[in-house]
């Protein structure tokens, strides 16, 4: 396997496996990140000039136009410095599309030719690497600071999630790109999983259980860590792996950011009642507020985010982000993050039942207190 540009790594002693022209091969590497509440595209398209454009799902099938994004992603595109990853090497240049809900994933290219057995040496290079991921944050943070007043509540969340797409589109004899995957399913399924070692027949299986195919000649292997696809176009696919590695970040940090809010939101509950237990007072002020506030946010960003990319239509691609959201655990993630949020909602409603207590409480006093006045007061002589 090697690189297209800056010097080609042709590695030797593999002449027997499947060969990959050149132009037919590429492995992107997605690193997704959080940096904003939300971000205002439209703003945000007029205050970067230059390589930008709205990401539209390209079908190379026949699927209806309303399988889309809702509202369209912005990519940009800017230099970066090639980063060298043993005899690999990325293109000097990354594509970052931003999302309106505050997400941005960065898109790293490593062209690809040579016999398949090299995807494994790519593999490992590429895998949990230090310098791809310094830099994708390093682009991040100046997108950030570029966008100005189009990102709402702007932060840089130190949660990231990472993604390989190992896009094979041609084989060197011809063959359909998905003959890889029936003449090597060891090698594919070590791809996968970046393992050198022999794989068990079990663990082999399972790398490549999540597999979709449309036509004969093609095939998509959905992993954990990274997916393979044999297809001669990868655009669509690689644009639905990507928001499903986005969506997994968001649900990650919702999930920690919920966590953070259901301790504080008992730890409030706790002290209320403490309170009350031995004097009648009112709640500090702004903790139902600060509560309800977290609630919604909460809940907007989950709707967002599971909205954002509408799976009605081309259900080619429904199933492979099914088995994508499938391999990142998002259903589980989902109901986690469901029943964290009904539980803020049980504890803000106690809250507010602890409120609404408190002001009859007072009321009662109040009206304890005019009766008692009232009647001690013609005794003092006071009032005639």
């Amino acid at each position: 396997m090697s690189q297209s540009t800056a010097g080609q790594h042709d590695l030797q002693g593999r002449r027997h496996a499947p060969h990959i022209p050149p132009g037919a091969g590429r492995c992107i590497l997605l690193h997704a990140f959080d940096i904003a509440h939300g971000i205002d595209l439209d703003e945000a398209e007029r205050l970067i000039s230059g390589a930008t454009e709205r990401v539209a799902v390209r079908h190379t099938r026949k699927a209806p136009s309303y399988f889309e994004y809702s509202p369209p992603p912005l990519r940009i595109t800017r230099a970066a410095p090639a980063l060298e990853l043993g005899p690999f090497r990325t293109k000097p240049a990354v594509e970052m599309v931003v999302f309106d809900f505050g997400a941005v994933s960065v898109r790293f290219r490593i062209d690809l030719v040579g016999p398949a057995p090299g995807l494994l040496d790519l593999a490992e290079a590429v895998f949990d690497s230090a310098a791809v991921r310094d830099e994708a944050r390093r682009q991040a943070e100046a997108l950030l600071a570029l966008l100005g007043g189009a990102a709402r509540q702007p932060r840089m969340d130190p949660t990231t999630e990472d993604y390989a797409v190992f896009h094979v589109g041609a084989l060197a004899d011809g063959r359909a790109p998905a003959a890889l995957l029936a003449d090597n399913p060891a090698l594919v399924a070590q791809v996968l999983r970046c393992e050198r070692r022999e794989m068990s027949d079990d663990e082999q299986r399972d790398a490549l259980a999540c597999r979709v195919s449309y036509g004969r000649g093609d095939a998509m292997l959905v992993d954990w860590n990274a997916a393979m696809v044999l297809d001669p176009d990868a655009d669509e696919a690689v644009t639905v792996l990507e928001f499903a590695n986005v969506e997994l970040l968001e649900m990650r940090i919702l999930d920690d950011r919920l966590d953070a809010q259901l301790e504080e939101a008992y730890r409030t509950l706790t002290e209320q009642e403490g309170r009350r237990r031995w004097w009648i007072l009112p709640p500090r002020a702004g903790v139902l507020t600060r509560i309800g506030r977290l609630q919604v946010d909460s809940a907007l960003l989950f709707e967002n985010v599971n909205n954002a990319l509408k799976l009605i239509g081309d259900q080619y691609l429904a199933r492979l982000y099914r088995m994508a959201a499938t391999r990142f655990h998002l259903p589980e993630r989902d109901e986690t993050i469901g029943r964290k949020l009904r539980t803020l909602e049980s504890i803000y409603e106690k809250l507010s039942d602890h409120q609404a207590g408190v002001r009859a409480d007072l009321l009662e006093w109040i009206i304890i207190l005019l009766i008692a006045l009232s009647i001690v007061l013609p005794f003092l002589g006071i009032g005639k």
